[in-house]
């Protein structure tokens, strides 16, 4: 009923608007009146077309396994409000759950959990992280993005473990770097190899990691990303 209610709500908004158009004939007043139906029309594109689009998907099915230890989900967290860049269309205050064991972003509400096609995710934010879609490398969380963009996966893994009642499973985490240069992505694995990626930098680099103390120990998001911004000032990645 509501579906068929839409077109009925969308005139309804409009017809103020058309009255106004035909009472006002002055320049100015016609640019109010076109932006006013501009405005008018986005508002309700957006709005109205949220859950249909979003609807686009497969029914979302969890692990049927519990872990002891773990999650499958991004910082453990269940459904949190978001953002979504879906199809070329922008959600603000969306529910979604990133499932990083499958590596599948669901749409949730009160009565659905929908698997949304990962080829129609351009961009979506969780709990302040912003992601971006690489296509068949999946999706990465976004640390700095400029010249060169840092990005992060969460690797995650099953594993089993014996307990004294039961074969247990635990999920182990395991975050991983890389830098993107065009469509050249190079994965870090550690801070030397991090350093040379950026050629004959090295100097540079390490004094700059010296003075500002950075350890690449506790806080390795914050760390890598002060450090590749001052690198995206040197020298493109090699």
């Amino acid at each position: 009923m509501f579906a068929n209610f839409k077109p009925l709500l969308l005139l309804f908004l409009l017809f103020p608007l058309f009255n106004y158009s035909q009472a006002q004939s002055g320049p100015d007043d016609s640019v109010v009146y076109h932006s006013a139906l501009s405005n008018t029309i986005s508002y309700f594109y957006a709005n109205s077309k949220s859950v249909c689009t979003c609807l686009l998907g497969k029914e979302y099915i969890a692990s049927p396994f519990s872990f002891s230890e773990g999650s499958p989900y991004f910082l453990e967290a269940g459904a949190r409000e978001g953002t979504l860049l879906y199809d070329h269309v922008f959600y603000d205050s969306v529910h979604l759950l990133y499932d990083e064991l499958q590596d599948e972003l669901v749409f949730v509400d009160e009565s659905h959990r929908v698997m949304l096609l990962n080829e129609k995710i351009e961009r979506f934010s969780l709990l302040g992280h912003p992601f971006i879609n690489l296509a068949e490398q999946g999706f990465f969380e976004l640390l700095y993005e400029g010249n060169s963009t840092l990005l992060k996966r969460e690797e995650k893994k099953v594993r089993k473990v014996n307990s004294f009642s039961a074969e247990d499973r635990v999920i182990d985490t395991r975050p991983v770097y890389y830098i993107r240069k065009e469509d050249h992505l190079v994965r870090i694995d550690g801070k030397e190899t991090f350093v040379k990626l950026w050629g004959n930098y090295e100097k540079e680099i390490s004094a700059f990691i010296k003075h500002n103390k950075i350890k690449f120990k506790k806080d390795l998001d914050s760390d890598y990303g002060r450090v590749t911004a001052f690198c995206d000032q040197l020298s493109p990645v090699k």
